[in-house]
């Protein structure tokens, strides 16, 4: 079996920081974890979908609503046109302005930075399950394996393609060329152009 010589190189230079304890000192340097008790601030139920604004502000959306975290304090019912809604997906606008949020039954919702309603669109599909902002398009998945696009300008979803019958989307990404990049939960990874899915094999060394 032949090695990719990048590979070990790699190799050798984590092997060297462990061996130095470099790795662990450039780790307690750069992350630093802190635990933040969404259940002691209040939010109820399970966090399904985490968003950051522009301002670095944290948006937890739940079963129950959506809530924000300012660095300080968390407010519950950050949204009022979205205090019943279950929230399924969080994702900023490309300006980082707004943020677009996903939900199990009503729709799509574009916030302003404020929490108040923008903009709201039915979504065909039923519950929406990836969100991803490109350069001019917002991407969205369903539950049906439906993948849609919303332009700038648009005021309505454009179907972009469909997956196979019991695949569901896990997440989304735009890449910078524009492509975009869908995961699913069944471990597939695809590419989707011109209406049609390529998909991605991981080859194991």
């Amino acid at each position: 079996m032949v090695l990719d010589p990048r590979l070990i190189k790699a190799s050798l230079a984590i092997c060297a920081l462990l061996s130095t304890g470099g790795f662990t000192a450039y780790a307690e340097r750069a992350i630093r974890f802190s635990h933040l008790d969404v259940q002691q601030a209040g939010v109820e139920g399970s966090i399904q979908a985490i968003g950051r604004d522009k301002r670095g502000d944290l948006w937890f959306g739940t079963a129950h609503g959506l809530s924000r975290f300012d660095g300080y304090q968390m407010r519950l019912g950050a949204a009022p046109a979205l205090t019943n809604s279950s929230i399924t997906a969080i994702c900023p606008d490309s300006d980082g302005l707004r943020l677009w949020i996903g939900t199990a039954n009503d729709g799509l919702f574009l916030l302003n930075s404020d929490g108040s309603l923008h903009r709201h669109l039915e979504v065909d599909g039923g519950r929406i399950e990836a969100l991803a902002s490109g350069q001019e398009t917002l991407w969205v998945a369903t539950l049906d394996g439906g993948i849609s696009r919303l332009t700038a300008q648009g005021n309505h979803m454009e179907p972009a393609g469909y997956l196979s019958e019991g695949t569901s989307v896990s997440t989304l990404l735009e890449t910078l060329d524009g492509t975009l990049l869908v995961g699913t939960l069944t471990g597939q990874l695809l590419r989707l152009g011109q209406g049609k899915f390529t998909q991605f094999y991981l080859v194991r060394a």
